[in-house]
């Protein structure tokens, strides 16, 4: 082998919001241009190309422009559960069409073993459930072996704040283990989305992992393509390093904001939040999030104290560092 195996996490590439657009053009322009893409070495795509199997023409056009601009010798695709989707008993992918390219290969089939580069590896894509196999994380928990990578979008047994039905019990299979779907590095299984889909996928530690014939590992740290602020009226925006910045505002009226911060992304305005915080956290419609909230710690323990039964401290702590 004389190139290098380049892993690179969820795209998501989507148009739902109306920043979508200057993101998708930054990852392409990005990725396109990197060095490691060159036809000496292996892609690895974790997954979840797009938001959703269903996808408008300009998601389409993203997906053909960076291909396009692809130079590696093989593209593996790792299918994702944004992707999948089943028609007429079989299971397909928005990107179908990118299998007229002879460099790229769709990963469909659950537990397959391939050899890439002169590497073991074995292939874990998301899978629909069906009569043959009733779980992907069952199925996948029953798998043993060793193997040079693990490449697969799938929750494993590290993933701790997932619930343990949906997380697949990986521990007996011995390799590498590169895995795309959880956004953010919750463990070093974890190569985390090219960028933060949400107000709670904040990570600074986003990168392109690639790998030489030894197996050694480089990280390539990847730009800061979006980033989520909050900005309490009339405090003025701060400066980031993020390529585009989306905006949650507080303490003015939406015709208000958006006459005087009109050329920026914003996300939401929130005129104030409700004195009660107990009705505040009843109402779940009113926040999208807990990143929507000035003060996160004190909602929590406000909830808390609507409880039946007070949690501990210590589940108290973890529910605000979390919350972060």
């Amino acid at each position: 082998m004389t190139g290098k195996l380049v892993a690179i996490g969820d795209l998501h590439f989507q148009d739902n919001h109306v920043w979508d657009h200057g993101v998708c053009e930054n990852v392409i322009s990005y990725l396109t241009s990197a060095s490691y893409n060159n036809s000496e070495n292996t892609l690895v795509l974790l997954g979840d190309l797009t938001e959703s199997h269903l996808n408008s023409g300009i998601v389409y056009e993203y997906l053909t422009r960076l291909f396009a601009g692809l130079k590696y010798k093989q593209i593996i695709i790792i299918t994702g559960n944004h992707d999948l989707k089943r028609r007429a008993g079989k299971e397909i992918v928005p990107y179908e069409f990118l299998k007229k390219d002879p460099r790229v290969y769709i990963s469909l089939i659950p537990g397959e073993e391939k050899i890439i580069d002169n590497f073991s590896c074995l292939m874990l894509p998301h899978v629909l459930p069906s009569q043959e196999r009733p779980s992907v994380n069952k199925f996948y928990s029953s798998l043993s072996g060793s193997y040079d990578f693990i490449f697969g979008h799938v929750a494993d047994e590290t993933a701790a704040m997932i619930p343990e039905n949906q997380r697949a019990d990986l521990s007996k299979l011995s390799g590498i283990k590169v895995l795309g779907h959880i956004h953010t590095r919750t463990s070093s299984n974890y190569i985390g989305s090219i960028y933060a889909g949400t107000v709670k996928e904040v990570d600074d530690n986003r990168a392109v992992w690639i790998f030489d014939s030894n197996k050694q590992k480089t990280e390539v740290p990847l730009p800061i393509f979006v980033d989520y602020q909050n900005i309490t009226y009339p405090e003025p925006l701060r400066r980031t390093k993020a390529m585009t910045s989306v905006y949650t505002f507080y303490g003015a009226d939406e015709g208000t904001i958006r006459e005087k911060y009109g050329n920026v992304y914003i996300r939401r305005v929130i005129r104030n939040l409700d004195s009660n915080l107990k009705t505040d956290l009843s109402k779940a419609s009113q926040l999208t999030s807990l990143k929507d909230a000035k003060d996160i710690s004190k909602l929590i323990e406000s909830w808390s104290t609507t409880l039946k039964e007070k949690p501990s401290d210590k589940l108290l702590e973890s529910l605000k560092h979390y919350s972060y």
